[in-house]
């Protein structure tokens, strides 16, 4: 029982990696036992918790008489090729940004899943991946303004394992955002489009990678590990899980600032329920592929 955790064991941090359902709940009850605490995306499942869960973490901070790190899991924004490229960005490398495309491909097997909640959440692949290339897209472009359109599919699963959204920043940048089960070798791409060039990167696979195309010619920017990198994800090592801990950990010590914080994870969730209220309301196929057995029989069936 976690709540006698809360409240006998000697702790000072919580790190919350539940299924999303149960996220709101157990934050609050680490929250109002005054501890730090650390949840996977998305942070809550509607704004209205989101937006609960920032009330009483500001609440308890004032009583302690010292603010309460409460970080949201969005471990990608720590890759070392999207830190590179956003200072890409802002150093005027491809002028002004025009567009993002992100898409992000994995497969039920990559994750060593306890449990098989992801296929039983009715946004299947949308409260999954999609989040991924959605946080990435607000750091990138900032916070979104309407979503244009969505595309859902069902290919192999029962609830939708493949989609592709289309939305427009409150700056007027556009995006397309692809999210799928259906790949079998794990990427997250991500372009970064501006008005005089363009920036290509993978942060799963390469993460010390970063492409610059600029005057038809491409350039490509090393970091380290070369080699090294591609073993690192094999191994469930990537260099953002260990950088995105860190930073928790030393703003608990009060020795860093957030890069990730209670308000990303509320855009993160405003978004997913954009997406999620078009997706509901939206008509397409239920079924992208149904099985049928054909058995034979030896006499006439009706009788």
């Amino acid at each position: 029982d976690y709540h006698i955790m809360l409240e006998k064991a000697d702790v000072d941090t919580v790190f919350v990696c539940t299924p999303p359902q149960h996220h709101f709940q157990i934050v609050m009850d680490s929250i109002q036992n005054g501890k730090h605490v650390f949840c996977e995306k998305p942070i809550a499942t509607t704004v209205e918790e989101a937006l609960t869960i920032k009330k009483a973490s500001e609440k308890r901070s004032r009583k302690n008489s010292g603010a309460l790190v409460l970080m949201p899991g969005h471990n990608f924004v720590f890759t070392p090729c999207f830190i590179e490229a956003l200072q890409c960005v802002k150093n005027g490398e491809i002028g002004s940004l025009q567009k993002i495309v992100g898409s992000t491909a994995s497969n039920l097997m990559f994750y060593g899943a306890k449990t098989d909640f992801r296929i039983h959440a009715k946004g299947g692949v949308i409260e999954d991946q999609l989040p991924h290339v959605v946080y990435l897209c607000h750091e990138a472009g900032g916070p979104l303004e309407k979503v244009l359109s969505i595309d859902p599919r069902r290919r192999g699963h029962t609830v939708v394992d493949d989609v592709n959204v289309e939305v427009e920043l409150t700056n007027g940048i556009q995006a397309n955002l692809l999210a799928r089960w259906s790949g079998l070798v794990p990427a997250l791409k991500f372009d970064l489009i501006g008005e005089s060039g363009q920036i290509k990167m993978d942060l799963l696979r390469t993460p010390y990678n970063v492409t610059l195309v600029k005057d038809g010619e491409s350039r490509t920017i090393h970091m380290g590990r070369r080699i090294q990198q591609y073993l690192d994800v094999i191994r469930n090592k990537h260099p953002s899980y260990l950088l995105e801990h860190m930073n928790f950990l030393n703003c608990v010590e009060g020795v860093d600032k957030a890069r990730v914080t209670i308000d990303d994870g509320i855009n993160l969730v405003r978004t997913l329920s954009e997406v999620m209220t078009i997706f509901e309301e939206s008509p397409y196929s239920p079924v992208g592929m149904e099985k049928v057995a054909i058995v034979k029989t030896g006499e006439d069936v009706e009788e």
